[in-house]
């Protein structure tokens, strides 16, 4: 007669709020690392894909868009048009120009397109422009303002490209950060220091001991069970790993694991739980340095330049990038054939269309 004898699993330690709170903030910590890195691959991406795709379609469009103001403007003072008429020809030919003023340089656009926006509007070129760049330099600056970053963009002037322009945005940002590691500090500001030593001595600490006594639990030269010694190698992969990078983070996960592996006194539950509060105070510091960096991701100067084709959350999936290539696309084509029409007999005809289109 078969006698089965049920072996009862030895019990699990109770979770402690400790332990629960290391569990959340572990989640958070690698909910924000991946949407870090995923909100940097999709903006690297939309980058891209406006160097390669959008920004020589713009080029071509700003080309047309010239041809066709120079043409437009040679009917805007005649006497057969009425002066409402007259009114949409030129706010057709003020809003051709913005866009122009919008992408290039302003030392870069040629004379007759400076003539043409000093007649429309009143004021020279160089005068706009001095006025729209401390517009511009005041909106950028309330832009990384709502992100926590307050820095001076003196030193942008009305010769720079965009290249230009976030070369010096980095420098400004980098300065003012320097700026702010040599201003003496209040006490708030030392106390905080003093608690960031404390927890980088404590994490230093941390590691040499739970390394050690994890290396000694995972060892699998010490496990006769063929699975466990298997299970063990790997563990320990992941803990020599962890220890030689200096992951506070995975090692505390490989703890925990192994706290939940066994059965403890109640003494080295109680030192453990003393532990992980010390090791969530570092992991709130880590999430708050995080969400940090998540937000001011999409201010990074670089991105500046595609920041106008994505939405108010400054991250797309480039379908709005691509919808914006073929509307400029289709932009090209339908001045291409403006132009061509105000090349030929039908000029008139055609300035009154548009004016009629424009009223």
């Amino acid at each position: 007669m078969t006698v089965l004898i049920s072996q009862k699993k030895a019990a699990k330690p109770p979770v402690s709020n400790s332990q629960k709170t290391f569990n959340r903030l572990k989640k958070k910590v690698d909910s924000l690392q991946k949407e870090i890195e995923a909100l940097n691959k999709e903006l690297d991406a939309n980058l891209q894909y406006y160097q390669v795709y959008i920004h020589p379609h713009e080029k071509a469009l700003n080309e047309v868009r010239k041809e066709f103001i120079k043409l437009a403007h040679s009917y805007y003072r005649e006497e057969r048009f009425t002066p409402k008429e007259r009114q949409s020809l030129k706010d057709l030919l003020m809003d051709n120009l913005n866009q122009i003023l919008g992408f290039e340089v302003y030392c870069d656009i040629d004379d007759d397109i400076k003539s043409i926006f000093k007649d429309l509007n009143g004021k020279s070129l160089d005068e706009f422009a001095k006025e729209d760049l401390e517009v511009s330099k005041k909106a950028i600056q309330d832009l990384l303002k709502e992100g926590g970053i307050d820095i001076d963009l003196s030193t942008l002037d009305l010769n720079d490209d965009f290249d230009s322009i976030r070369q010096k945005m980095s420098e400004a940002m980098y300065a003012k950060e320097s700026d702010l590691e040599d201003k003496p500090k209040n006490k708030k500001e030392l106390q905080k220091e003093i608690k960031a030593q404390n927890l980088e001595e404590l994490q230093k600490k941390g590691l040499n001991t739970i390394y050690k006594k994890l290396a000694k639990a995972f060892h699998p030269d010490l496990e006769m069970n063929p699975e466990q010694k298997a299970s063990k190698e790997i563990l320990m992969k992941k803990l020599t790993c962890a220890y030689e990078n200096e992951d506070l983070h995975t090692l505390l996960a490989l703890e925990m694991e192994w706290l939940n592996m066994c059965t403890l006194d109640k003494k080295n539950i109680e030192q453990s739980d003393d532990q992980l509060k010390i090791y969530n105070s570092i992991l709130k510091e880590q999430v708050e340095e995080l969400e940090i960096i998540h937000m001011r991701t999409p201010l990074n100067p670089k991105y500046m330049i595609v920041q106008r084709y994505l939405d108010d959350s400054y991250v797309s999936d480039l379908f709005q990038l691509k919808m914006a290539r073929e509307e400029i696309r289709s932009d090209i084509i339908g001045l291409q054939e403006v132009v061509k029409e105000l090349q030929g007999k039908g000029a008139l005809k055609m300035i009154r269309t548009i004016i009629k289109q424009c009223s």
